[in-house]
């Protein structure tokens, strides 16, 4: 099975993206779903979004937008990924290697992209980075 490694390079600026390059962000919604799916607080670990090569696709079976939630949760429901990895990787931004697998709605389970799409655009990412919060004085 084919892997695409990953690494967490420094965060862009959001307002000028490099063509291609999305900002995904994490809604209240997602945010809910997050801490349910990784039993943890997930607005204290303070991720607002998430990098990806495209723009957000919405789901066909519901409507929902796809997002960070949909990636983990794909990881987990197939067991690439367990909780406590899932946490680590978000919190420290450190390597891994991840198996290509389609993305799913989390929601209604209809799938977003199949198992290539997605790994073609790993490959051109560097998986999911991470958005520091924007913080106004």
């Amino acid at each position: 099975m084919a892997s695409v490694s990953t690494t967490q390079p420094a965060n862009p600026d959001p307002n000028n993206l490099p063509e291609g390059v999305y900002l995904w962000p994490v809604d209240k919604d997602q945010s809910d779903r997050l801490s349910a799916m990784l039993k943890t607080d997930f607005p204290a670990m303070r991720i607002t979004g998430t990098y990806v090569v495209g723009p957000q696709i919405k789901c066909e079976g519901c409507g929902k937008l796809s997002g960070l939630d949909d990636f983990i949760s794909g990881a987990l429901k197939y067991g690439i990924h367990d909780t406590k990895f899932m946490i680590n990787a978000l919190e420290t931004g450190g390597e891994n290697n991840t198996p290509a697998h389609k993305l799913e709605c989390c929601v209604c389970g209809k799938t977003f992209l199949e198992r290539n799409s997605i790994t073609a655009m790993a490959k051109q990412t560097s998986w999911i980075d991470f958005v520091s919060p924007m913080i106004s004085m």
